[in-house]
């Protein structure tokens, strides 16, 4: 929404979206008397009623996996502020999700697959008041692999990072990435969260990237059609430079160490690659036209759909893609997006699926609503291969020390020494392999790194040399990828020993094997899922621009609420990278759920502009708010360039609520 001041100024919110990572509970240091007006109920005769509130009508429910995708057409009222979709196991509350008054569409997450719930929509007024509910009970699904799955992953696990053992993810920054005082590990987040995952990215100005390989890589040697499935929303910003989510297929043989290298605001600059997005136009209902962009060999083309998709926040929607060696075709919650019929078969029969999601430049979108804090709600990854494929038990062994989540800036990786094998002398990375390695199936040796005489030796547990062809530049821009024989494998300790020549210099990092076994693997069916306390925000998007005839002293304000169970959740606020100018209304509290009479708690954030000046680019900043086991992030663009007026933006978007389930190959929940 847009909101006026002085009839120049624009503060522009992008509503309603989850923000997560996970951080411990925030010290409790005084308590917000509207958040406690209920502290003990754990039964909905708590509830805060309005009687003369009305309620929503034509409740509908799609049942998923471990999510209930809810629909319903909202009451018009001038008291009513918010609605309210709640979950209930029997007696006990699992969520309470607020979202806009107009709102028509909510996910309820998080959620036991073949569960029963009730699912209860309010009306609420500014008080917390609540309405009559509309309500509606139903059943999730259990969902299972497509047929001859080379590749599933429900991510119906505990809260957290994606496993490294089945998940290469990197992220990287250019010099200049704003806020430039905020780490990677906070502006780039990869988690895992209500049985699905979040990509996250605060900032923008220069590039910033991240991508999520499956450790898996498809077959299409049998010159067969190959299907691909994952699911995530469909923001209103896709055309931006920064196009958000996109779905790469890469030569196996040939991993890029970025997402960058597939081209700065295209997908086509990596040979031998594939790239599904939605992106296209100038803004308005011109944006968000679903794209394939090939590098056959060297030849790049480009194929643009004709129908633009906006879903609202935080509503995932079917993606299929469909292809072979010499068509790929792009399915968005059912529909077709666009095909592409190659000029030339693909010249490479295996490859792997990379999900990345791209921030260039966001914060001077100028046509749509700008979003400081880009985030993308995904669940399901999973994709077929030739009859008989199963879903395989992947085990990644990466050098001690180093982190899961591969961090690239400037030049180096966060948290992972380099190894400089000693000249004329061996370098020995231990790996230690609990299974059983007769049953390898595959094993890829990868690092960053750089030779100056293009070359490594190296010996598995003493075996045959194999002669590396390494990079002779760079550090962080760099990933060696090798096949490794798995017949040089053993169970227990195994011994990489790298050998270089006296002259030549070296060196290395991050070294991971990966490794691809012949057995199935065995997902969690016994999971048991409880209400978690969680904190959310109504919005957590700002731009402010500072207009020459402006006050001084400006607020903004937005919402924190209990999206959890019945548990009281204590909760800090704090300012990632404080700016003298800015300060917060509350900086702890604790909060109740809305569904026992918690409503939502105001967070003003007041901007004295006295003295101030930035940019054309402006300061981005960064408001975190931790408790429970998910904090909340805000992100905020300052502009104080001395411009007399601000960007008017486009807000509204014809926005898909439905999921189309028969879009998911072979569902069978």
């Amino acid at each position: 929404m847009i909101l006026r001041r002085n009839t120049a100024r624009y503060l522009s919110v992008l509503f309603m979206v989850l923000m997560p990572a996970v951080l411990a509970y925030g010290t409790l240091n005084w308590l917000n008397p509207q958040a406690l007006r209920t502290t003990t109920a754990h039964a909905e005769t708590s509830n805060p009623t309005n009687p003369l509130l009305p309620s929503p009508t034509g409740v509908q429910i799609t049942p998923l996996d471990s999510t209930l995708h809810v629909t319903w057409t909202p009451a018009t009222d001038p008291a009513i502020a918010w609605q309210m979709v709640a979950v209930w196991d029997g007696p006990l509350l699992q969520q309470s999700k607020v979202v806009g008054k107009t709102a028509r569409a909510a996910q309820a997450n998080g959620l036991m697959p073949g569960h029963a719930y009730t699912v209860k929509v309010y009306s609420m007024d500014a008080q917390g008041g609540l309405s009559v509910p509309a309500q509606m009970d139903a059943a999730t699904d259990e969902q299972h692999p497509m047929r001859n799955a080379a590749f599933f992953e429900n991510f119906n696990e505990a809260p957290g990072d994606l496993s490294s053992d089945y998940f290469d993810v990197r992220t990287s920054q250019g010099k200049g990435q704003r806020p430039e005082d905020v780490g990677q590990a906070s502006k780039f987040l990869v988690f895992g969260s209500e049985n699905h995952f979040h990509t996250e990215m605060i900032g923008g100005v220069e590039r910033g990237e991240l991508y999520i390989r499956p450790r898996v890589p498809m077959d299409l040697s049998d010159g067969g059609v190959r299907t691909f499935q994952t699911e995530f929303d469909v923001s209103a910003t896709q055309h931006s430079a920064g196009k958000w989510p996109e779905i790469h297929f890469v030569d196996a043989a040939h991993v890029p160490w970025s997402s960058e290298e597939f081209g700065a605001g295209n997908g086509d600059d990596w040979p031998n690659s594939i790239t599904f997005s939605v992106r296209g136009g100038n803004g308005g209902s011109t944006s968000n036209l679903p794209l394939i962009e090939t590098n056959i060999a060297g030849v790049q083309n480009r194929y643009l759909g004709t129908r633009a998709f906006f879903t609202p926040v935080n509503i995932r929607v079917p993606i299929v893609v469909r292809m072979s060696r010499t068509m790929a075709a792009l399915y968005i919650n059912g529909d077709l997006a666009v095909r592409a019929d190659f000029n030339a078969p693909l010249p490479y029969t295996s490859g792997y699926w990379m999900l990345a999601h791209r921030s260039w430049y966001s914060d001077r979108d100028h046509a749509t609503s700008p979003v400081i804090n880009q985030v993308v709600h995904w669940d399901t990854i999973q994709f077929d291969g030739p009859t008989g494929s199963y879903n395989p038990v992947v085990k990644t062994y990466i050098q001690s020390t180093c982190p899961g989540v591969v961090r690239n800036e400037h030049g180096r990786i966060e948290g992972c020494p380099r190894l400089i094998p000693l000249r004329g002398t061996n370098l020995n990375v231990p790996v230690s392999i609990s299974e059983d390695a007769s049953t390898a199936r595959s094993a890829v040796l990868r690092f960053s790194g750089y030779s100056d005489n293009g070359s490594l030796s190296l010996r598995v547990n003493n075996g045959q040399p194999i002669t590396l062809t390494v990079a002779t530049g760079g550090y962080q821009n760099v990933l060696n990828s090798y096949d490794i024989p798995v017949s040089s494998l053993r169970t227990g300790l195994n011994t990489l020993a790298f050998t270089t020549a006296s002259a030549n210099d070296v060196a290395i990092s991050e070294v991971q094997l990966e490794v691809v076994f012949n057995q199935q693997r065995v997902m969690n069916r016994e999971m048991v899922m409880g209400p978690m306390p969680m904190l959310q925000a109504t919005a957590n998007n700002f731009r402010i621009d500072h207009l020459l005839a402006d006050p001084d002293v400006y607020t903004a304000t937005t919402n924190l609420y209990n999206i959890g169970g019945t548990a009281l959740v204590p909760y800090t606020v704090e300012l990632l990278n404080p700016k003298p100018y800015l300060t917060l209304s509350q900086t702890a509290g604790a909060l109740v759920s809305p569904s026992f009479g918690g409503g939502v708690t105001p967070l003003n954030m007041r901007f004295n502009f006295a003295g101030v000046s930035t940019d054309d680019e402006g300061d981005v900043i960064v408001v975190r708010v931790n408790g429970g086991v998910m904090p909340v992030y805000i992100g905020i663009l300052v502009v104080a360039s001395g411009a007399t007026a601000a960007p008017t933006y486009v807000t509204t978007f014809p926005a898909t609520t439905a999921f189309n389930k028969d879009a998911i190959p072979d569902y069978h929940g």
